[in-house]
């Protein structure tokens, strides 16, 4: 069942979630200029390259190019951003830049709900709107962080 919260982050948790989204979206949006880039070629054709490997390369070569976004941010949120892209690529999804500048996804086995607050990695424990004080949950799937109307949200499955 997919839950989702509106989350109360303080001014320098709020700084976190804002470059962490932004560094996934750089890094998403650099690989998809190089994986259109290359389709265009015909070397593509002949002998696909591993696109495991292109697309850990490209992470890396974004990261040096904006190291100051990337300072404090949760690198498993990047990697996370990578596989999503290389499934959909695999799977042959239709692959579109983004340009969503308020979102990342990380793995749920490492944010726990506890005392009405929510553990995210970087973040720190963010007061969760609308959850008992009591409640307590671990390993939540998949989760979604994003910003709607200046307010940011989580969602997840349990």
């Amino acid at each position: 069942m997919k839950q989702k919260y509106e989350l109360e982050p303080t001014d320098s948790q709020h700084h976190t979630l804002n470059f962490t989204s932004k560094a996934c979206n750089l890094v998403e949006n650099a690989l998809f200029d190089a994986y259109k880039g290359a389709l265009e070629t015909k070397e593509w054709e002949t002998s696909p390259p591993n696109l495991n490997i292109l697309f850990k390369g490209i992470a890396f070569e974004t990261r040096g190019k904006y190291p100051g976004i990337f300072d404090g941010v949760d690198l498993t949120a990047i990697k996370y951003a990578c596989c999503c892209f290389l499934i959909r690529v695999s799977d042959g999804k239709k692959i579109e830049r983004v340009s969503n500048d308020f979102m990342y996804q990380t793995y749920g086995s490492r944010v726990k709900i506890e005392h009405g607050r929510i553990h995210l990695p970087k973040v720190g424990r963010v007061q969760l709107v609308g959850i008992s004080f009591s409640t307590k949950i671990e390993n939540l799937g998949i989760v979604t962080v994003s910003k709607k109307n200046n307010k940011w949200f989580i969602e997840f499955e349990s």
